[in-house]
This record gives structure tokens, sequence and C-alpha cells, in this order.
């Protein structure tokens, strides 16, 4: 049974079970259409649910309170956050979440670092991916989950390091993955090669081989080091740290980004000097994923530059 002051009751129709007066003690019932209610002290003994001419519960109710009742904990309150700054986070979705049907994510990737004479980012790094998706907020209930935001991959004159790869996931379950972008090099003469970009396409896997520079990590296991630059770390540790750089003296290559981008790399052979950026982060080096029986409505581009970032809204 339902209780409920008299002056709660505003135009409009509501069905709901018998009211009861908390003043007085006094019933209101009616088990027909008609616009009458009986008034008796105690509820008939056929009391069902009922047609109360009179209106829904006008302001805040208590929890499960009929028509337009209700507390905060029983409606979804429409809020985002924002993270874009390159490290860990927790993010604890609010008490009313599994009242929202939805739940957004925007999971950008970083960009890789750039290359120049002087790190006047001649060539560019290769940007990194945007995966969107949309989760149910009943999936995301009583949970907490890790949001990692990647970092650019540091520049340099030669050899820049790769980007750091975004991800949600719930423990070591991954939600969305999105990959980042490999760092710039120098090639030769006076010509420099921008950095590989992410890819949108990928499942869950190792991390990317290196060759002078170091790979971007992956979701099991840390990008493979180069003869210079070393690998980034793999995502499942959930605190993902970039490679560092390495390689001839005056020819360092630059550090990977956080969230597991290699390290750039430079190494002298034969008199030659060979230059690699540093291989971007993703759920396989640089690739993006999301988990396909949680997450609807997914999407993917290619077109972060900078620091990754992660949106949730809802």
């Amino acid at each position: 049974m339902k209780k409920v002051s008299i002056s709660k009751l505003l135009s409009g129709v509501v069905i709901c079970y018998t009211f009861v007066n908390q003043a007085f003690g006094v019933t209101f019932s009616n088990n027909s259409s008609s616009p009458s209610a009986s008034i008796t002290t105690t509820p008939p003994s056929n009391a069902q649910g009922v047609t109360i001419w009179g209106g829904p519960l006008g302001g805040l109710g208590s929890s499960g309170g009929g028509g337009g009742g209700g507390s905060s904990s029983t409606t979804c309150t429409h809020s985002s956050t924002t993270y874009n700054n390159s490290g860990s986070y927790s993010w604890i979705p609010p008490s009313y979440i599994s009242y929202c049907p939805s739940v957004t994510f925007v999971v950008a990737g970083a960009q890789g670092g750039n290359a120049g004479p002087g790190k006047n980012n001649k060539a560019q790094g290769g940007q990194g991916a945007v995966v969107n998706g949309i989760i149910s907020g009943v999936s995301l209930a009583n949970q907490a989950l890790t949001v990692i935001v990647g970092g650019q991959g540091g520049s340099d004159s030669y050899a820049a390091g790769g980007g750091g790869a975004s991800f949600v996931s719930i423990g070591t379950n991954p939600l969305l993955i999105a990959g980042a972008g490999g760092g710039a090099a120098y090639a030769s003469g006076n010509s420099y090669a921008n950095g590989g970009n992410a890819s949108c396409t990928g499942s869950l896997g190792d991390g990317g081989s290196g060759d002078i520079a170091g790979g971007g990590g992956g979701w099991y296991s840390n990008g493979s080091d180069g003869t210079a630059g070393n690998g980034g770390s793999a995502l499942n540790t959930l605190n993902p740290s970039g490679g560092a750089g390495g390689g001839v003296s005056g020819y360092i290559g630059a550090n990977g980004g956080y969230g597991g981008g290699g390290g750039g790399g430079s190494q002298l052979y034969l008199l030659f000097i060979y230059i690699e950026g540093g291989g971007g982060a993703g759920a396989t080096g640089g690739s993006s994923y999301y988990d396909s029986t949680l997450v609807s409505n997914s999407s993917c581009s290619v077109s972060n530059t900078g620091n990754g970032s992660v949106e949730i809204s809802w």
C-alpha cells in the first residue's frame, strides 16, 4: 500500500493502488473509471489497482513513488565528465546510473611525436583513433571503471616517440580501446617521414614489433624493443608507461607517450645512421577495439592530434 498526503494530488490521472491519508488514516479507493472515490477508514476487501482522478504526485516523493515522484536515486541526472590529461584514472558511475538508458563514451588515442630540425615539427606524428560507443547504464551499475588517457609521443629532431593508447576497462576487461599514432622520423637528406596513423580495426593482441625504435604496447604484452628504442608497456597492466628512446649520440630518439607508446631510436651501421620513430600503442600495437557484447552504436575514425582523451556522458 502506497501512502501519500492528499495535498500531493494534482490535476491528471495516475494508475495506483489504494492511497491512505497519513494524517487521518482515511482510505481513498475506486474500482470504476468514474471520477468519484469512496471514502472509508479501512480498505475494501476487493481493493485492486485503480484509477484515481486527481492527478500524479507532485514534487519529490519517496523511492518508488508513483506519478512524477521519485528521488534523485530513481531518475537519471544527465551529466558528463572528460579526461584530457595523460594518466590513469578511476571513474565510479553515479548511484543512479542504472536509470540512465545509455552512457556514451568517446575515446581518443594520442598522436605520435613530431620530428624536424630543432623539433620544429617538419614531419607530423601519426594521428590517433577516435572510438565512439554506447553502453547501457544497467551494465555499469556498481562497477568501477579504469580510464587511461594516452600521451602524445615525445618530439625529436630525428626520431620521435610513438603515442599512447587511451582506453576504458572494468578491471582487466577492456570495453573500448583507441589506438595511437606512430612517431615521425628523419629519412634522408632534408626529408622527414610522418608517423603512421592508428588503425580502426584490430583485436586484443600483443605489442607491435620494433626494428630500431621500440614497438607500441598491445593489450597482452609489451611492444618489442628495437636495437635502440624500448617498447611500450602492455595495456592490461592498467598503468602502461611509454618506452624509452635511445640510439647514437646526437641522434638519440624521444620517449614514447604514456599509454604504451614505443620509444624512438637511431642506429649506426656501416657508417650510416638509421633512424626510426616509435610505434603507437593499441589493442594490438596501434589498433583499436571495442567489446561488442556490451558496446553498441560503435564507430571509429582516425583524426586525433595531441594527447588522447576520454569523454563520458549520460
